[in-house]
C-alpha cells in the first residue's frame, strides 16, 4: 500500500545490513530486474525495490514463498483477472484481516502472561 493507502504493485527486501542488501540488489539487477536501493531510515534500515508492474509480477512466480501472509500476497497480485479496483478493495479487505489477526494475538498472548503471573504467585 502506498502513503494514500492505494494499492501498489512493490516487491521490498528490508534490512540494516548494507552489505547484503547490496548483495540483492546487483542479484536482482543480474537476473535483469531494475531494483533500487533506497535510503537508510533514522535507525539504519534500508530496503531494496522493484515496482515496475511487469518485473513485480515475474518475480512473483519465481520466488518458492512459504509464509502463509505472503503466499496470499502474491496470489492477490498474480490474478490477472482483477480489475485495480477489485485489487484495492481485496488489498484492502486483506491488509484488515492481517490487522485483526494481529490484535487477537496480542490479546491471547496478554491473557496467557496474566495466567502465569496468576499461578506463579499461588
Amino acid at each position: 500500500m502506498r502513503g494514500d493507502r492505494r494499492f501498489e504493485h512493490r516487491v521490498s527486501f528490508t534490512n540494516s545490513d548494507l552489505g547484503l542488501l547490496n548483495w540483492v540488489r546487483s542479484t536482482l539487477g543480474a537476473m535483469g530486474f531494475h531494483a533500487h536501493l533506497g535510503l537508510p531510515n533514522p535507525r539504519g534500515v534500508r530496503q531494496v525495490q522493484i515496482w515496475r508492474v511487469e518485473e513485480v509480477l515475474q518475480l512473483m512466480r519465481m520466488l518458492p514463498l512459504r509464509h502463509p501472509e505472503k503466499k496470499t500476497k502474491a496470489k492477490l497480485l498474480l490474478d490477472s483477472r482483477k480489475s485495480w479496483s477489485e485489487l484495492n478493495e481485496d488489498w484492502s479487505e486483506l491488509i484488515a484481516g492481517l490487522e485483526n489477526d494481529r490484535i487477537d494475538f496480542i490479546r491471547l498472548a496478554s491473557e496467557k502472561v496474566k495466567e502465569k503471573q496468576a499461578v506463579e504467585r499461588s
